[in-house]
């Protein structure tokens, strides 16, 4: 008996052990489970990047992987994705080509190659988005971008997010900021605007929209004039200009040989003491404008859709510190405005599925820190452009030999230099 006590004692203390390490490895067994990673929190999340890294926009594609690529190590060293475990971000980065057709192969074979990538990022230009839109929008992942084409935003899409504005809200803004501009610079109504522009047929449709803004806003056109390019002589324009006697003129052309000859003959007939003269163009805000016209280049006006601002400043200088750059150019700066914005977005859905992050960024509104370096606050109307205001551009001004930002006033470097009669 006293035998067989024994042995049944041992049994239970036995179970009892074999109890404890059960529990114990049901408990790690759990612990195990909530700490690996899962399609919701994983410790990386992956952002695909579609710009061109060769042809003749290869320096696009640069200036894209430098704004993002800054911005991703900012991000990732501060502590990644919190919602997500503190889950860094990675760029899976490939080239567009010279082509819509190379762009929309990109995207494919990035979401073949990477079926991991939660959102995407693509600059203009925009006949590659115009592509590349329907193959985002059937697989259904967001896809940031800053072409001004309309129809991104016009068609339907329910996954496209510009984070520039588009060519209408540009355009129809562009005069009416510039006449308020200079009605506050000068206290008297801007009443009379001389337009001129080259053959090229858009330049037409650009300079047709200021027209009709201008003249539902009661303003006089007073000049329209086109010129065939090359121009070969800018005498008979300036003439035609003075003659009107315009409160404001406005210019586009596609080549800026034929503006660095207007801007010469206008200095020669002393037309540039009294008329402010906005160039609509990219060729304005490049740096080969003031190192070709040196003196002349001053106060001369342009409207664009980004440039620096009184938020980018710091910016400027980490940018230019980092990559040992003089300027920060407007592509770089929207690529990294863009990644703190779909940080953000990835906060806010804490996971990395493409229909949540849709959602999130539908729901944003960040009124701090970087994602707000570009515009200020940020927010996207349910078209998926994002919410400018009542400007959705900003006015630009040589002034001592760099570009500031004259308007909007919240954004401005410098104060507007608006000649008068």
């Amino acid at each position: 008996m006293q035998s067989i006590w024994k042995r049944s004692a041992i049994t239970k203390v036995q179970a009892v052990i074999l109890a404890v390490i059960v529990v114990v490895a049901v408990i790690a067994g759990i612990a195990y489970y909530l700490t690996q990673p899962s399609p919701h929190k994983r410790k990386t999340v992956y952002v695909g990047i579609l710009a061109p890294l060769t042809g003749d926009l290869a320096y696009l594609g640069d200036l894209t992987v430098k704004g993002f690529g800054l911005a991703v190590e900012e991000i990732n060293a501060a502590g990644g994705i919190k919602s997500l475990g503190g889950a860094n971000i990675s760029m899976i980065i490939m080239d567009s080509g010279a082509s819509a057709d190379e762009a929309t192969s990109a995207l494919r074979r990035m979401l073949i190659l990477h079926p991991e990538v939660s959102v995407i990022f693509q600059p203009w230009p925009s006949g590659y988005l115009l592509a590349c839109a329907p193959i985002a929008e059937k697989e259904k992942v967001p896809m940031f971008c800053t072409s001004w084409a309309d129809a991104l935003t016009e068609s339907g899409y329910k996954y496209i997010f510009r984070v520039a504005p588009k060519a209408s809200d540009l355009q129809r803004s562009g005069i009416r900021a510039l006449l308020a501009m200079g009605e506050e610079a000068t206290g008297r109504r801007i009443q009379r605007i001389a337009f001129a522009r080259d053959d090229n047929p858009l330049t037409a449709d650009l300079i047709e929209s200021l027209k009709q803004v201008a003249q539902e806003l009661g303003r006089d056109v007073v000049l329209d004039e086109t010129w065939q390019r090359p121009l070969t002589d800018a005498t008979p324009l300036a003439l035609k200009v003075r003659d009107a006697q315009p409160d404001l003129f406005v210019c586009y052309a596609i080549g800026m040989e034929d503006v660095y000859m207007i801007i010469r003959k206008f200095h020669e007939l002393g037309i540039d003491q009294t008329v402010p003269q906005c160039y609509y163009g990219g060729g304005l805000m490049h740096p080969d404008f003031v190192k070709v016209l040196g003196e002349l280049a001053e106060g001369k006006l342009g409207i664009s859709d980004w440039n620096i601002v009184a938020t980018a400043r710091k910016l400027e200088e980490k940018y230019c510190e980092r990559y040992g750059e003089d300027i920060l150019p407007k592509d770089a700066a929207l690529a990294y405005g863009t990644a703190w914005i779909i940080k953000e977005a990835l906060e806010l859905a804490g996971t990395t599925d493409r229909q949540a992050i849709r959602d999130a960024i539908l729901q944003l509104d960040i009124k701090e820190g970087n994602a707000t370096v570009l515009w200020g606050p940020v927010r996207f109307k349910p078209t998926g452009d994002i919410d400018l205001g009542e400007f959705a551009c900003v006015i630009v001004q040589w002034q001592n030999g760099k570009l500031e930002t004259v308007f909007p006033e919240h954004l401005a470097t410098a104060e507007v230099i608006w000649p008068t009669p």
